[in-house]
């Protein structure tokens, strides 16, 4: 996995390449139960491509896109 600077880039950076089987953990917190979003943008140059979700406990809906 690699890491890159731009303007446009939340905080600056963007992941700029992941390699097969590669994964980019979100820790969060939650302090009281709710709904809550997280926004996430996917570039990929391949349509085999795809980001996938999921929370090892149930708590997040699991999908792909």
């Amino acid at each position: 996995m690699e890491t890159a600077k731009a303007d446009w880039a939340s905080n600056g950076t963007f992941v700029n390449s992941l390699n097969t089987n590669d994964q980019i953990v979100l820790h969060y917190y939650a302090e009281k139960a709710g709904s809550y979003e997280v926004k996430v943008t996917f570039r990929s140059g391949d349509s085999r491509n795809a980001l996938v979700w999921a929370e090892e406990n149930g708590k997040i809906e699991a999908g792909e896109k």
